[in-house]
């Protein structure tokens, strides 16, 4: 490498770190194993960083030997001693400090292939609470952790909200979305604990899209200007019935194993799109 090029990657503005690139995740036992090169990478890279902003900041990894203890397969997931120093938290905690745009945390990763039959984790991650603190963030992916609300969500630049396998109640929602006043675009996959999630609190949003939260019954968009709603309950044997009012979705698609909706006041709609799985009623 000319030397003048050497060290370029220290002042680079976009991070992206995936346990996968050190091993086979096509393998079980490999999608249930975080190397520590990868832990050592991370920490090197971070460490010789010079820039003092950064635009994007990816993190993709297997948590699920926390979620799991007892299964024998998770053995050799993220080690004792990484969850003992706290180094994700670093990291994470670094991407904030740089003012980053775009965050994208994942903490099952691709071993979320080999979990369709256990239960939905309920002890992941715990999300530092200055992720929901970071004012410069424009996009935001979260995956598979723990949210807990520790003073007011702060995110007055956020645009873009994506959200999977998370347990969120609808309180907790609504709190996160009075802190995002600029949030243009929601999607919500597999958050369980919603069921009748009030979405006032967010008027700016124009696209929602709802996925596999089996447990939803009726989403509150009377008082929102949400053009674009999107809600598909596929992949899930549940049954799910729901009453809707949004007098301004212009855009509605539904699909899945959909019993029935009950759909009031839709003066703004002009186009839909319905597929369901199962014997369906609307009304």
């Amino acid at each position: 490498m000319v030397p003048r090029f050497r060290y370029l990657w220290t002042s680079t503005r976009h991070l992206s770190f995936d346990h996968c690139a050190y091993h086979n995740c096509k393998e079980e036992a490999a999608a249930f194993r975080v190397d520590e090169r990868f832990v050592n990478f991370t920490d090197h890279v971070l460490t010789l960083h010079e820039n003092p902003t950064i635009d994007s900041f990816c993190l993709y990894l297997n948590y699920a030997a926390e979620a799991y203890p007892d299964y024998p397969q998770y053995e050799g997931g993220v080690t004792e001693e990484t969850r003992r120093s706290n180094k994700i938290g670093t990291w994470i905690c670094f991407s904030a400090r740089r003012k980053v745009k775009f965050l994208d945390l994942d903490f099952l990763a691709r071993a979320r292939e080999f979990l369709h039959n256990l239960d939905f984790p309920r002890n992941l991650y715990v999300l530092p609470s200055i992720v929901l603190r970071c004012s410069c963030l424009v996009e935001l992916k979260l995956a598979s952790c723990e949210v807990r609300l520790v003073g007011r969500v702060q995110q007055r630049s956020l645009r873009k909200l994506f959200v999977k396998q998370i347990y969120l109640t609808d309180n907790k929602l609504a709190d996160i979305l009075s802190g995002c006043p600029l949030l243009k675009e929601l999607s919500l996959e597999d958050c369980h604990g919603l069921r009748k999630p009030k979405f006032c609190s967010a008027p700016s949003i124009e696209v929602l899209n709802l996925e596999k939260c089996n447990n939803l019954k009726k989403p509150d968009l009377a008082q929102s200007d949400k053009k674009h709603l999107t809600i598909d309950n596929s992949g899930h044997l549940e049954l799910v019935h729901l009453e809707l009012v949004c007098p301004n979705v212009m855009i509605l698609d539904i699909a899945g194993r959909i019993e029935g909706v009950k759909a009031t006041n839709m003066s703004s709609l002009v186009d839909t799109s319905l597929y369901f799985s199962h014997y369906f009623r609307f009304s």
